[in-house]
């Protein structure tokens, strides 16, 4: 994950970045190196509220904030930046594309997946739950359909044989 918080950080800087939100921040060990490299007030979202108060409770950092919510309903922190990473894939596409009427109010979203190298579908829908798309050789795909929205690839990154961790850019400027 060395690249992929490089190139997180490197966009943060680039673009002027003072704020991100981190929708499903799970253990924090992404974040927290964003944050230790860059500086940028961050707050991680989770709908597990264990992980939300373990965080609370351990993190001393100023820059470091833990809100518990259900990314499809409940409302969301304001920030510059909103990354999603490795969490659409648990989700059904119905519930994917509550996720994203949430999120438009971000200025950038870096949504990024754990997809097949050469994918045998996309956005195949599933239920909610601990399996991914991956499984069955599909992966989440924002700029197929059934979401059609208009994404930059910004970079993918090997994550084992025959997979890959591909980041998209939403820009709502």
């Amino acid at each position: 994950m060395e690249q992929y918080c490089e190139a997180v950080a490197n966009f943060i800087r680039e673009h002027r970045v003072s704020s991100i939100v981190d929708l499903g921040c799970g253990d924090f060990v992404i974040g927290k190196r964003i944050v230790e490299s860059t500086g940028v007030k961050y707050t991680g979202v989770d709908v597990v509220d264990d992980v939300i108060e373990y965080h609370k409770n351990k993190s001393r950092n100023h820059l470091v904030d833990f809100q518990r919510a259900d990314i499809t309903r409940d409302p969301l922190p304001v920030a510059d930046l909103c990354l999603i990473r490795q969490v659409l894939q648990h989700l059904s596409n119905a519930e994917i594309a509550m996720v994203l009427g949430q999120v438009r109010n971000f200025r950038w979203i870096l949504v990024s997946e754990d997809v097949p190298d050469n994918p045998r579908s996309f956005n195949l829908d599933k239920p909610h739950g601990p399996d991914v798309r991956g499984y069955y050789g599909s992966g989440v795909f924002l700029d197929r359909c059934p979401f059609c929205i208009p994404v930059i690839e910004l970079w993918r990154f090997s994550l084992r044989e025959n997979a890959v961790l591909r980041t998209v850019l939403i820009d709502n400027m």
